[in-house]
């Protein structure tokens, strides 16, 4: 009986492993340049993570371009600066897809 009561999790778990794998995939033949918007997002990880590496710890507030939040280097960069966009590509699609996934299931359990 346990088995059954996990057999949706499981399947949702399966689905966005499968989506995940399917995102990376067309994430790595991309040549898709970052425009617009995409691009503010790279330039507030690149100048945040490059004060880091200078040993200067800055206020996430601070950096160019102040328009951002500083959660969008915890999206976009959360591990250090590398300058291909496919990483970004990957986790701005994928991020979305997961919380649009999980924010019905925590719903569920309350």
């Amino acid at each position: 009986m346990p088995v059954q009561r996990y057999l949706p999790m499981l399947l949702v778990t399966l689905w966005l492993v499968f989506v995940a794998w399917s995102v990376w995939r067309s994430v790595e033949i991309s040549e898709q340049p970052l425009i617009y918007d995409a691009v503010t997002y790279w330039l507030k990880a690149r100048n945040f993570w490059g004060e880091i590496t200078q040993g200067n710890f800055v206020n996430p507030l601070n950096v160019e371009p102040t328009g951002r939040p500083p959660g969008t280097v915890l999206m976009s960069y959360p591990f250090g600066f590398d300058a291909s966009v496919k990483g970004f590509l990957f986790r701005s699609t994928f991020l979305a897809i997961a919380l649009t996934v999980a924010c019905p299931h925590q719903v569920a359990r309350f």
